[in-house]
């Protein structure tokens, strides 16, 4: 992912949450926020969290990077204008495989209505 794609700040995150909607799977919460005026054009971004349970930063980087992939793995197109949070909400016994984040994944965005699944043609664009 590009920089301009991914949420990093802090207020990004806090504004999301406060102001957005909520989404929950059984693996993953999607805290999602459509921008206004001159931003609503810009492209999607995206950031991912894991809750501080765990107590293990290593256990929350492993879970940062499942969501990650299986966010790119969707090949889902989503709206510009949009900000998602992504969280992890499993236990260290508990993981889930990655076909299962995928899916869920999938499900969730297009039950926003943020997203939709990409075509064969789109897929080979972006690729490239």
């Amino acid at each position: 992912m590009a920089r301009a794609e991914k949420l990093t700040s802090n207020r990004d995150f806090t504004r999301v949450y406060r102001k957005g909607t909520w989404k929950r799977g059984r693996w993953i919460g999607l805290h999602i926020l459509k921008r206004r005026g001159r931003y609503a054009a810009e492209s999607a971004r995206v950031g991912f969290t894991v809750n501080r349970s765990l107590k293990n930063a290593v256990e929350r980087n492993r879970m940062k990077r499942l969501l990650r992939e299986a966010f790119r793995l969707t090949q889902l197109v989503i709206t510009p204008g949009v900000d998602i949070v992504v969280s992890g909400r499993w236990q260290k016994e508990k993981e889930p495989r990655l076909t299962n984040l995928v899916e869920e994944l999938q499900k969730l965005i297009t039950d926003a209505g943020i997203g939709s699944i990409a075509s064969p043609h789109e897929q080979n664009i972006s690729d490239t």
